[in-house]
């Protein structure tokens, strides 16, 4: 397997679990819970989330800024 399938399995587990908590489907889990930190609801989910990927500093600031931008979509769709 290569990395690019393995990133694009956890890319789509992140989403189908944002889904599964009522989150919109097109959503990482990781940009949701950092717009649920700045918007005050909760932080843990953040925190936590980053405490996971602790390689990748300020993982879920990063996804929602992603997000934003759409660097998440297929160059197709670009």
């Amino acid at each position: 397997m290569s990395i690019t399938y393995l990133k694009n399995l956890m890319v789509a587990t992140s989403c189908w679990f944002n889904a599964l908590l009522a989150g919109w489907p097109d959503e990482r889990f990781s940009s949701r819970a950092y717009r649920w930190h700045v918007n005050g609801k909760c932080s843990w989910p953040m925190y936590l989330i980053d405490a996971i990927f602790f390689f990748d500093p300020d993982h879920c600031k990063s996804s929602y800024e992603g997000e934003l931008i759409g660097r998440f979509r297929h160059r197709d769709y670009r």
